[in-house]
C-alpha cells in the first residue's frame, strides 16, 4: 500500500488532472443490484471507487478487496474486472491515455480525501448537466 505522501501526490495529480474536461470523465453510478464487470480493458485510465461498501477488484495479477475510503488506480491497456459487496454505489474518473504520463504506471490502491472526492462529484454533475468546454474549480 502506497503512503501517505504518496497517496496526497496522486490525489493532487488527479485532482489537477480534473480541470481539463477534454481529458477527463467522470461517472457517478448507483445501482439496485450488485455490480459485476467481467475481465475488459480500455485505452484510458481508470479511478475507481465504492462508496459506500467493498469491492472485488483483479488487475496484474493482483486480487483487492477496497474499502470506500480507497480507490483503485488502473492505468490504460490493463486488464482488469470488477464485484461490488452488495449494492453498488460509486464513481470512476476516465482519463485519457495521452494524460497519464505523471501518473502511476501500475495498478494501486489509493487512500483519497474530500476534495478529491468532491472534485468528481462536481465534474460528474457538470457532465450530467451536459455542459461542454473547459470548467475552472
Amino acid at each position: 500500500m502506497a503512503s501517505y505522501a504518496t497517496d496526497f501526490k496522486y490525489n493532487y495529480l488527479i485532482y489537477m488532472y480534473l480541470s481539463s474536461y477534454s481529458l477527463i470523465h467522470a461517472v457517478m453510478r448507483h445501482s439496485d443490484v450488485i455490480r459485476e464487470t467481467p475481465l475488459h480493458h480500455h485505452t484510458h485510465s481508470q479511478l475507481l471507487v465504492a462508496e459506500p461498501g467493498l469491492l472485488t477488484v483483479d488487475a496484474q495479477n493482483y486480487h483487492w478487496v477496497v474499502p470506500a475510503t480507497h480507490a483503485v488506480w488502473i492505468p490504460p491497456d490493463i486488464p482488469h474486472a470488477l464485484r461490488s459487496h452488495g449494492l453498488y454505489s460509486g464513481w470512476s474518473v476516465y482519463v485519457a491515455g495521452a494524460a497519464c504520463e505523471r501518473l502511476p504506471t501500475a495498478t494501486c490502491v489509493l487512500s483519497i480525501f474530500g476534495l478529491l472526492r468532491e472534485a468528481v462529484r462536481r465534474k460528474a454533475d457538470i457532465m450530467k448537466a451536459g455542459r461542454t468546454g473547459e470548467y475552472s474549480f
